[in-house]
């Protein structure tokens, strides 16, 4: 399964409070959204917003005012490694032959 970055503002609504989004439901350009429709990336969101939410209620604060630190601690905790992301990461900044024409279209407007 690839692993796709998700920015927490992804999940937050924009003009609503007291919501978060999960899954397919995410805020992303049409290419985020196609990246990130797999049943992994939707459960990883889906993880992402109730501990979202349970911090919230716990605060007693809107999700929008939450640290993204004192969810990715919580996210840790819960065995979640963001490790295996940040790798992920350094290896497609170096060059690679993976066979996706994405990629290589990517690799060619370098």
């Amino acid at each position: 399964m690839k692993i796709h970055d998700v920015p927490y503002r992804a999940i937050v609504p924009e003009k609503l409070d007291g919501l978060l989004m999960a899954g397919r439901c995410i805020s992303a350009t049409h290419l985020g959204a196609a990246a990130g429709k797999s049943m992994g990336n939707c459960m990883a969101t889906g993880h992402a917003a109730g501990v979202a939410a349970a911090i919230s209620a716990g605060k007693g604060i809107p999700p929008r005012d939450l640290k993204v630190s004192d969810i990715q601690a919580s996210l840790r905790a819960d065995g979640v490694s963001f490790d295996a992301l940040v790798a992920q990461l350094l290896s497609l900044l170096s060059p690679h032959s993976c066979g996706d024409s994405l990629c290589r279209a990517n690799q060619a407007s370098r």
